[in-house]
């Protein structure tokens, strides 16, 4: 959902020729840690010192690389997704 709310507002930005150098605010409820510290049914392993939430990641680095947890191959018989670019 981060990946194509991503792709959703540079799209939006390149429809109306807006200037990439302005920033932009985007506010929501994510529903995701930055850095989770527990384990749950999900993530029963916590690497030490925590684990990036996918969203997190995507959005701000601007790429969810296929070995990360929340990567849609790791959850998912999806063998044809590659690293996951989002949009800046």
């Amino acid at each position: 959902q981060a990946y194509l709310l991503s792709r959703a507002l540079s799209d939006f930005i390149r429809r109306h020729s807006l200037d990439k150098d302005i920033p932009l605010i985007v506010a929501g409820d994510f529903n995701s840690l930055p850095n989770k510290t527990v384990a749950d049914q999900f993530d029963p392993v916590i690497p030490p010192g925590g684990l990036r939430s996918g969203a997190y990641e995507g959005l701000t680095t601007g790429v969810l690389p296929k070995k990360h947890p929340d990567h849609p191959s790791q959850r998912t018989k999806a063998e044809c997704v590659g690293e996951l670019e989002f949009a800046y």
